[in-house]
């Protein structure tokens, strides 16, 4: 009897690609062609299995993961009088990565922000979207300077975070858009990723929708940290100097729907919602 036929590999791609493709794309003017070698799978399958897991709204298009060396501020945002309309303002920011909103009945209509901009100039432009500034700002991360690289192709920058078509040759397809050669766009995406700024592009599941639970603890007079590091679920551990509007020497956040439990002493307490908007910040959109 003929021996049955191989079955396909498109099971086995559909987890892998959920997962983020680690490997990320390779900087090959057939990238697909590279993932399916060693994938084990078809080019065809592949694309195929993608465009169906995009299609399904499970896997974002193709796009850029900045590398560590890129400068950029972060930062930590409080607003204390905060409703639907303001966290909805917030998650549209390109640059907001992390929303916590009480979650309590009776809690303060607490909220805090976490976002990325290239500088302050950047940071402003989007904060100027909102319906109401923050009450305070505490800086996580300062740019570390003026550099070429992504920040000096601002065109090419946005269109990596846009997203390359997924398409057999999707650099060729982005470097027709930008009206230069696949070459040039090549060695300057690969001069990007030696230098520490881009650390590639990647396939990735889409940011979970909704919110999750969590808690944040507050305190005035900072606690020993080594007992903190060990808290389950511990999301965000922020130092912070107490001054006039930000009276608070340290917080926690935590994941998970139960109270933590051990806290050291003089915690204030409070439930949260967790939202992501995204899993990265687009630093190159503009206020829009």
């Amino acid at each position: 009897m003929p021996s049955a036929t191989p079955p396909s590999c498109c099971a086995g791609l559909r987890p892998t690609l959920l997962q983020g493709w680690r490997q990320g794309l390779p900087l090959h003017s057939s990238p697909f062609r590279e993932m399916a070698a060693r994938s084990g799978a078809t080019p065809h399958e592949l694309l195929r299995t993608c465009a169906q897991l995009q299609r399904d709204g499970a896997l974002q298009p193709i796009h850029a993961r900045w590398g560590e060396a890129l400068p950029r501020e972060r930062w930590r945002l409080f607003f204390d009088n905060a409703d639907e309309t303001l966290a909805g303002a917030l998650a549209g920011l390109p640059g907001c990565l992390r929303i916590e909103r009480c979650a309590a009945e009776g809690d303060p209509p607490w909220l805090w922000a976490e976002l990325e901009a290239l500088d302050g100039a950047a940071l402003q432009a989007q904060l100027n979207r909102l319906p109401a500034l923050p009450t305070v700002r505490l800086r996580l991360a300062a740019a570390a300077g003026p550099a070429a690289g992504p920040c000096g192709d601002p065109q090419l920058a946005a269109c990596l975070e846009q997203g390359l078509p997924l398409c057999a040759n999707p650099y060729a397809a982005c470097a027709r858009r930008l009206r230069r050669s696949e070459r040039s766009l090549l060695a300057a995406l690969l001069n990007w990723q030696r230098a520490g700024e881009l650390q590639g592009l990647v396939l990735t599941p889409a940011p979970p929708r909704g919110s999750r639970p969590g808690w944040i603890a507050l305190w005035q007079q900072a606690p020993a940290l080594q007992a903190l590091h060990e808290l389950p679920g511990l999301e965000r551990l922020q130092p912070a100097p107490a001054r006039g509007d930000w009276p608070w020497a340290l917080s926690a956040v935590l994941s998970g729907a139960a109270r933590p439990a051990q806290l050291p002493a003089g915690a204030r307490c409070l439930r949260l919602h967790i939202q992501q908007p995204r899993e990265a910040a687009l630093l190159f959109q503009g206020p829009g």
